[in-house]
């Protein structure tokens, strides 16, 4: 015990006191803020850009005097929420304002209708003056716009630029043309608008978890209610944190024993210690660093938690079994980067083993919003019992509203046990042959000959002695 105590310690201090370990400490979560943040601060840095549009009218100009009308309340608008953004000031008011002016679309828009025979000759001519950056885009307004057309029929309104699909203009339009067409049709029609606007009034859905009862007094406690903070950020931070911190522990494992191996340093450990006794005191040491990253990490959420007064909202409740999963993911894949760093020679040769360990780590990423939408749905659950995917898996279910049944909980644990124990016993046999194996990389057929026909339970001094196959078998 003395022994892998040690090597724990020494491993340990390997990790967790160097500067790239605190660079990536620190850069991980800022790599994460900033990406959710990052459309929010270039939002702004936005400036109010002015672009020219022609109208094309062809249902007698009656459109593109409305749409005219409505595009200048709508500069002017805009104009003035772009004073108020210079002002440093902090009321509340202000703040919202800044905050929706991120995600709206800060271009003035000055319409001017086309006037000229319409020809393909004009279409040409307006699409030439757009890539010469004269224009911003032209529109077409069909002359049945008003009138709604034939039964069956929708007027279409073709807007040509070189980014219309993606465009903000069209968004606008959208919603511009269609409120005020609606409005001009039911004034011709004779019909009352403001019973037509009371009619029109929409009813708001608020979303809600559910109710739950004290254990203590019986009393039912009030449902919550639901927001995008509790239902997506908080799983996809619980995620991106364990994704993180399994990252943060097992990629130094594999750099670990690769630098052993090919600087000859396991040679002089194994003259020490067997190789049983070198792997699991790594591991051991690892665990800790993992700990240490999650204490570290845990103890910053909550402190932001705390001081932006949400911490009724997160669930601190699903911490232990974050830190269960955590563990045993933890054990699971730095035992399978120890296994690749000890099987090859050179950092190029690991990383076409790295690849689908990592892509099988990454599978609940990729399935993150069916998870969370369904989380007790099939795919949840086929994810949650595959070994490789289940700790971030069951960490996103967990972290969701829903209630995951109990024995999904304890059979994913013991899943999880099982597969790790099994892993790291394979892991561990072709860390024992591969420390001492020199030579090109060997193929999977031939780790799993060492799998088979080198167990690692045996003498302390077997392996020691060992310098790898024989090259001429």
């Amino acid at each position: 015990m003395r022994i892998l105590l040690t090597i724990a310690a020494r491993e340990y201090r390997a990790m967790v006191a160097t500067k790239a370990f605190l660079i990536t400490l620190a850069l991980m979560p800022l790599l994460m803020v900033g990406g959710i943040a990052a459309p929010a601060l270039l939002g702004k840095l936005k400036s109010v850009k002015t672009r020219q549009v022609v109208v094309v009218d062809q249902s007698g100009g009656q459109v593109f005097e409305m749409l005219n009308a409505a595009g200048i309340a709508r500069n002017a608008e805009l104009k003035k929420q772009a004073e108020r953004e210079q002002q440093d000031s902090s009321d509340e008011e202000d703040s919202d304002d800044r905050i929706r002016s991120n995600f709206e679309d800060r271009s003035i828009y000055e319409l001017t209708a086309f006037e000229g025979e319409w020809s393909e000759q004009a279409k040409f001519e307006l699409s030439e003056k757009i890539r010469n950056r004269e224009l911003y885009a032209f529109m077409v307004i069909p002359p049945d716009a008003l009138t709604g057309g034939e039964a069956g029929s929708v007027p279409e309104v073709v807007l040509y630029s070189e980014d219309s699909a993606l465009s903000d203009m069209r968004r606008w339009l959208g919603r511009s043309l269609n409120e005020l067409i609606r409005v001009r049709r039911l004034s011709d029609a004779g019909i009352d608008l403001a019973v037509v606007s009371k009619a029109l009034v929409p009813v708001a859905v608020t979303a809600m978890g559910l109710f739950q009862k004290d254990e203590l007094s019986g009393d039912v406690i009030p449902a919550k209610k639901t927001n995008v903070l509790t239902s997506l950020l908080i799983p996809f931070g619980l995620m991106m944190m364990m994704f993180v911190m399994i990252f943060m522990s097992a990629q130094p494992m594999m750099e670990s024993v690769l630098e052993e191996k090919t600087d000859r340093i396991a040679e002089v450990l194994l003259g020490c210690v067997n190789a049983q006794q070198l792997m699991l005191g790594k591991l051991l040491g690892n665990v800790a660093g993992s700990l240490t990253i999650f204490a570290l990490y845990a103890g910053g959420a909550y402190s932001l938690i705390v001081w932006k007064g949400l911490s009724d909202q997160v669930p601190l409740e699903i911490l232990p079994m974050f830190l269960v999963y955590q563990l045993l993911a933890v054990l699971l894949y730095s035992s399978i980067f120890m296994a690749i760093g000890a099987a090859v020679t050179q950092f190029k040769e690991a990383q076409s083993l790295l690849m689908p360990v990592w892509m099988l780590l990454m599978a609940p990423m990729f399935l993150m919003m069916p998870i969370l939408q369904e989380p007790n749905g099939t795919a949840a659950v086929a994810v949650s019992f595959f070994p490789p995917g289940t700790p971030l898996a069951m960490v996103l279910r967990i972290a969701s509203e829903a209630a995951i049944p109990t024995w999904q909980i304890i059979g994913t644990i013991l899943l999880m046990l099982i597969s790790t124990i099994v892993v790291v016993t394979v892991a561990g046999r072709i860390f024992q042959v591969g420390l001492l194996y020199q030579g090109k990389a060997p193929k999977i057929t031939e780790l799993i000959g060492w799998v088979v026909k080198n167990p690692m339970i045996g003498s302390t001094s077997g392996v020691a002695t060992q310098h790898g196959p024989d090259p001429s078998q």
